[in-house]
């Protein structure tokens, strides 16, 4: 878990001789906290686990914290510290795009790409005027990277921007679900889209659920 006070801390579940239904109502007493992670300086936004037992964390002091944990109860250890020195906004939500690539988007409204095998910063790979709403407007859906913003959701794939879609009204999608492979469910403020993609990587909607409380 992520936290408005810096940290990240993995939590250990104590018990494991109860079903998972039983786990989730008596969280509190069957977890602990088991280690609290450091080093960012403001909020952190979201925390992913990634292949080879690393865990990646970002910010809003601009930055991506990475360690790797032990396969014992070792505290996991700090590995690497990145950032664009260009950045003006702060993180919103990031992705893993598997073989060593993590995408994030930001406030600045720019799609980056960062190599966590070497970490290395993308920066020729940056694409501008990508808007994302929040953490769950970011998803990985049969190899294209769908990321939810006001009134629209982008598809990047194949290295491009391939279609931005103004089809939502005025609202910014918080959500977005997959259903299958060529469909996927989206939300804003008050309606629920139910969208398929083309084979073109263009998207249509299929049908629209007015007035729905999120």
């Amino acid at each position: 878990s992520c936290s408005d006070d810096g940290t990240v801390i993995r939590w250990k579940l104590t018990s494991t001789a109860i079903s998972c239904e039983i786990a989730f109502k008596l969280l509190k007493t069957f977890s602990m906290k088991f280690q609290v992670l450091k080093g960012h300086t403001d909020r952190v936004t979201q925390v992913l686990s990634l292949p080879g037992r690393i865990i990646c964390s970002c910010s809003d002091d601009k930055t991506l914290r990475f360690y790797k944990s032990s396969i014992d109860d070792t505290e996991p250890k700090f590995i690497q510290e990145m950032s664009d020195s260009t950045m003006v906004g702060n993180f919103i939500a990031m992705c893993d795009l598997e073989l060593g690539f993590l995408a994030t988007v930001s406030s600045d409204n720019i799609l980056r790409f960062w190599n966590y095998n070497h970490y290395r910063f993308l920066s020729e790979k940056s694409i501008e005027n990508v808007e994302c709403a929040s953490v769950a407007s970011m998803k990985v859906i049969n190899g294209k990277l769908l990321i939810g913003g006001k009134n629209k959701v982008t598809i990047y794939m194949n290295g491009k921007i391939t279609i931005s879609a103004d089809c939502f009204g005025i609202g910014s999608i918080k959500g977005i679900s997959m259903i299958n492979k060529k469909n996927f469910f989206c939300a804003d403020e008050s309606n629920v889209y139910c969208m398929y993609i083309n084979d073109n990587g263009s998207i249509e909607m299929l049908y629209k659920n007015k007035n729905v409380s999120n």
